[in-house]
């Protein structure tokens, strides 16, 4: 808890940045921890299953955005690796606000953190 012995940040925060459940109309990159960690895990699965002597030819930084395994794991901050940051970025920001313990980092890429992503959602 916080010196006041009270979460600073409004209940509101807490719940949107916990969120789980997309909106009508939600922009890509505005969505709580869970709704980002669990993009991210399907995007990861989604690579993973095609093995990189399968991969398409890359053929532009756009191209393929949702579908070609590089960008869906790393290319640009919509990416898995940018939306596992994202999350991280919240829960860092919120723990620090209110004088709670620092996020675990678990790796993304380690059999055992999909599994902790897998339970943490």
């Amino acid at each position: 808890m916080s010196p006041t012995g009270a979460l600073l940040a409004p209940s509101w925060l807490a719940a949107f940045l916990l969120d789980s459940e997309p909106r009508p109309g939600q922009d890509f990159g505005l969505a709580g921890a869970r709704q980002l960690l669990a993009r991210a895990l399907g995007m990861a699965r989604r690579a993973e299953a095609l093995p990189p002597e399968h991969w398409p030819a890359f053929s532009g930084p756009y191209d393929e955005f949702l579908t070609h395994p590089y960008h869906l794991v790393a290319s640009v901050y919509l990416s898995a690796g940018g939306l596992v940051a994202g999350a991280g970025l919240q829960a860092t920001a919120f723990a620090a606000a209110n004088g709670l313990p620092l996020p675990k980092i678990v790796p993304l890429t380690a059999t055992t953190g999909a599994t902790h992503a897998e339970q943490a959602l």
